[in-house]
């Protein structure tokens, strides 16, 4: 033993505890062989009931771990019915997005996304409609359009639900793409002021969200599919986007007669 250096004693040692587990399993084995009937379905009865103060929990966990995946997929295929694509007639390209706010057909988008070419809308349902703008905001980047003929039959417009809480840490996603809607999810890292805004939106959500050649127009959501904010592409990185925030603009929604 003295002639044995440290990492063979530590070896040493671990062959012993491997070769006494391995008696200690075959003698236990060969003891429960011997057991009377009774005492074995006694050692049973403990092992299962054990499980079943253990499992509950893990079940609970991993079922609550499924049931938010699945709410958040519910949420947002609620959400894509209301988001539309913009595209730019002259040049017959998607160019950005857009979400429908009323039932009468009321969208807002990015104001750089409306040109004097003329621009559709995209519906979900791959419906182009012509727009045109109702109402922009002055010193903002947020414009309302609104279609610019009458489409029969009337399509169906499934109004987005605006949301106005936004705190350090929320959970939230957005959505862009020109063909298919990407998905993007992260949490709000800062909301800090901006001294290249007016004073009707005082300030900027900057999420962990990365890029994912992000489009003009795209949206912010909670986790309750609640619009919360515009893509400020002007302020956004790479590794993280920002938005301008939504809050109160459900009382400035222009209503179509």
């Amino acid at each position: 033993m003295d002639q044995l250096s440290k990492q063979q004693l530590i070896l040493l040692a671990l062959l012993v505890s491997f070769v006494t587990s391995l008696a200690t399993g075959i003698v236990t084995v060969s003891l429960m062989d011997q057991a009377p009937r009774g005492v074995i379905q006694t050692i049973n009865r403990v092992v299962e009931r054990t499980i079943e103060q253990v499992s509950p929990q893990e079940a609970a966990t991993g079922k609550a771990v499924i049931n938010s995946a699945e709410q958040l997929g519910l949420v947002i295929k609620n959400v894509s019915a209301s988001i539309v694509k913009i595209k730019d007639q002259s040049k017959d390209q998607i160019i950005g997005l857009g979400a429908i706010v009323t039932g009468r057909g009321v969208m807002l988008t990015d104001k750089a996304l409306i040109s004097a070419n003329g621009a559709e809308a995209v519906l979900a349902d791959g419906l182009n409609i012509p727009i045109s703008v109702v109402q922009s905001q002055i010193n903002g980047d947020i414009v309302f359009v609104a279609p610019r003929v009458k489409i029969t039959p009337t399509p169906v417009f499934k109004a987005i639900s605006l949301g106005d809480s936004t705190v350090l840490g929320q959970s939230v996603f957005s959505l862009s793409g020109t063909s298919t809607l990407i998905l993007g999810h992260g949490l709000i890292i800062e909301i800090s002021p901006s001294q290249n805004l007016s004073n009707s939106q005082p300030t900027l959500i900057r999420t962990s969200i990365r890029s994912l050649n992000t489009l003009p127009g795209s949206l912010l959501f909670d986790l309750e599919g609640r619009a919360i904010g515009l893509y400020a592409p002007s302020f956004s990185s790479q590794d993280s986007l920002v938005f301008f925030p939504l809050k109160g603009l459900r009382t400035v929604i222009p209503v179509l007669r």
